[in-house]
């Protein structure tokens, strides 16, 4: 929205982290530092778009 990226998730997505990495080459996937709040039943968190080669993926805590 604007100059931030909005990124959500469904509540019933237990057990996953979102991460963030800043480039694939190679990955090095860490916990997102931004806080995330829940609206309408769903994980919410909002990132300013400034950083373009940010990734971020939603990684199950038991999974490598």
């Amino acid at each position: 929205t604007g100059t931030n990226v909005v990124i959500d998730w469904p509540l019933s997505a237990v057990g996953f982290d979102l991460e963030a990495t800043s480039g694939l080459s190679p990955a090095a996937w860490q916990g997102a530092p931004e806080p995330w709040e829940i609206f309408g039943g769903r994980n919410h968190m909002t990132n300013a778009s400034g950083d373009a080669g940010r990734l971020f993926r939603l990684h199950r805590k038991d999974a490598p």
